[in-house]
């Protein structure tokens, strides 16, 4: 490599990398559906789901009681993961497809089929602050 192309990389490593996914990048937004089910390494619940159009991170303990939420049309991938790991039956393929060509590891367990339901978590509204 040259010079140039050395400062060329350098600058690319420089740039915090912080991909996010947006509302808009999946396949009927209007669908109100479970994203991504998992749990935290402190054993919480932790649910990626849309709602009304708008992207919504629930991690909750038990029983029910909300632990914190964040929402948005777009949501950075890192704040999508769970620490632990995610039920795969209970993940949408085309969010998780996302999340691994943007680059955020998801881990998951083993897998279990599930029923095919819209949320296969709780959502805000269900939750007790």
């Amino acid at each position: 490599m040259n010079a140039e192309q050395y400062d060329t990389l350098k600058a690319m490593m420089a740039k915090p990398s912080n991909p996010t996914i947006s509302v808009n990048e999946l396949d009927n937004p209007g669908q109100d559906r479970t994203l991504l089910w998992g749990y935290t390494l402190d054993r919480s619940s932790f649910h990626v789901y849309i709602k009304d159009g708008v992207l919504h991170r629930v991690v909750y303990g038990h029983p029910n009681t909300l632990i914190s939420h964040i929402s948005g049309e777009e949501l950075a991938c890192e704040s999508m993961a769970p620490d632990k790991r995610a039920y795969p039956a209970a993940c949408d393929e085309q969010f998780s497809r996302l999340m691994h060509e943007k680059g955020q590891h998801v881990r998951y367990t083993t897998f279990t089929e599930r029923e095919d339901i819209p949320f296969h978590g709780l959502v805000s509204g269900e939750l007790v602050a």
